[in-house]
């Protein structure tokens, strides 16, 4: 790990919560999944990337359902997961699992606890017109919910009428909504999974939508393995080049351009209790 640009004790605790992740799925026969900037570090970097400011991994619902219940069961005083459901102001189905005792402070003041991002993989239906048709209702309920947070202002008279009569159906309805159509073609087994979740803007990288680009093909998940991080080595899956190339289009083994190497959260500073210190060995 390096200092260079400010992120030294926010990757121990980074750290620190990746391998209690890892302890608990190996102690639990759980299957867990580096992704996105994160699994794009372990093979650029053999770690963090060094700008970074979070972890991404994702789980198959199961596992993540399990995963859930340990944590809140017997990990409530270093941890606590972040959910649609628990969180009032909180309009993702992306949770986050919240390092008790930090604090990250944005440049706007906003201020939350350091965290790692967790997604729930789904099934993605074989039939292009089943998956298109999916695709619409997810994006339907995510701006919907957006509206409801006010993320999102509709303006056009016909957002008005859709996604803004949407919105007044309030946040516990939206989400059975998303629910029912993120996990329909859960119980078969097709060819994709994807967390699904980002669906409104395009990757940068690769400028499709976050239904196309956050997929994975299953058969990937079937045998994971294991690879370098820092000075351990973590859960990912099986075709990593494979997902990066799709992931991040074929350059992703170039140097990153240095005007873009800034965290992704706005961050002004952290701030890290003397128990975390501790527990992190600082």
């Amino acid at each position: 790990m390096t200092d260079e640009y400010g992120n030294l004790e926010l990757h121990k605790v980074l750290l620190a919560a990746m391998k209690d992740i890892d302890k608990i799925c190996r102690e639990n026969g759980l299957r867990y999944y580096l992704y996105a900037g994160t699994l794009l570090g372990a093979v650029n970097f053999k770690g963090f990337i060094p700008w970074d400011d979070d972890v991404d991994i994702v789980m198959l619902s199961n596992d993540y359902n399990k995963f859930k219940s340990i944590i809140e069961r017997d990990y409530g005083e270093r941890y606590k997961m972040m959910t649609f459901d628990n969180t009032a102001n909180w309009y993702s189905k992306m949770s986050k699992l919240q390092v008790l005792g930090t604090e990250i402070i944005t440049n706007n003041g906003e201020a939350a606890p350091i965290f790692v991002d967790i997604s729930t993989l789904h099934n993605m239906p074989d039939n292009k017109l089943s998956m298109l048709i999916q695709r619409k209702k997810i994006e339907f309920y995510n701006l919907s919910l957006a509206v409801l947070s006010g993320a999102v202002i509709p303006t056009s008279l016909k957002s008005k009428l859709t996604i803004g009569q949407m919105a007044k159906q309030g946040k516990d309805k939206l989400g059975k909504k998303l629910d029912t159509a993120l996990c329909r073609y859960d119980r078969k087994r097709t060819k994709y999974v994807g967390i699904m979740c980002n669906t409104i803007c395009p990757n940068p990288y690769t400028g499709k939508c976050g239904y196309i680009t956050d997929r994975t093909e299953i058969n990937w998940h079937d045998n994971p393995r294991y690879v370098e991080f820092e000075d351990t080595k973590l859960m990912t899956i099986s075709n990593i080049e494979d997902y990066l190339d799709w992931q991040y289009g074929t350059k992703w083994r170039e140097p990153y351009p240095k005007e873009k190497r800034i965290t992704k959260h706005n961050v002004r500073e952290y701030q890290i209790d003397s128990k975390v210190r501790e527990w992190i060995g600082k």
